[in-house]
């Protein structure tokens, strides 16, 4: 289990292990961090080369987006989509809350399902919880969800859609309530 909790409980750790031994992968998620993007990009590329990589992101098509998060999905999709076609950034326009990671090679699946954002916060430092699918019936049944949001009539392609830009959230006032 990855809780983010202790340093051999860090997700974040775990998905750039595996980012470097598998040959696909899938991420299926509500939201995204431009910072994770931008952190595991050498290794999103590299995956793509081996195989694919895919990630589609189910609650920003009615919330939008900064123009710098626009700005890094273009640039990595772009990246991803001239090393293959199977690979890029997908849009969910019915929302989607889930987050599931899955990697695979020839003979192997690793799957995993829990409350992790593909964000610094979630991968990294904020507490959670994200578990291996271990069981085959389990995993299958995952599988075959993940397959499914891929195929969603209300999936596209990253460049199929224009994605509200919304301001950059505030930053936190620095006074707190006793300095007034």
């Amino acid at each position: 289990m990855f809780t983010n909790r202790e340093k051999i409980e860090i997700f974040g750790e775990e998905i750039s292990k595996k980012l470097n031994s598998f040959d696909s992968f899938e991420i299926t998620t509500g939201y995204f961090g431009s910072d994770a993007i931008e952190k595991y990009e050498d290794q999103l590329v590299s995956i793509a080369k081996r195989g694919y990589c895919k990630i589609l992101i189910g609650m920003i098509f009615h919330g939008g987006v900064t123009k710098n998060q626009k700005k890094i999905l273009e640039k990595i999709d772009k990246k991803l989509r001239n090393i293959n076609t199977s690979s890029g950034i997908y849009i969910l326009r019915q929302d989607y809350h889930g987050k599931i990671y899955r990697f695979q090679n020839k003979n192997e699946k690793a799957i995993y399902i829990g409350s992790s954002n593909f964000s610094n916060q979630g991968l990294n430092k904020r507490l959670e919880c994200n578990i291996l699918v271990n069981d085959k019936k389990n995993k299958s049944q995952v599988s075959s969800f993940i397959d499914y949001l891929f195929r969603h009539e209300e999936t596209v392609k990253l460049e199929e859609v224009d994605l509200n830009i919304r301001k950059s959230k505030k930053k936190k006032n620095k006074f707190s309530l006793k300095d007034f």
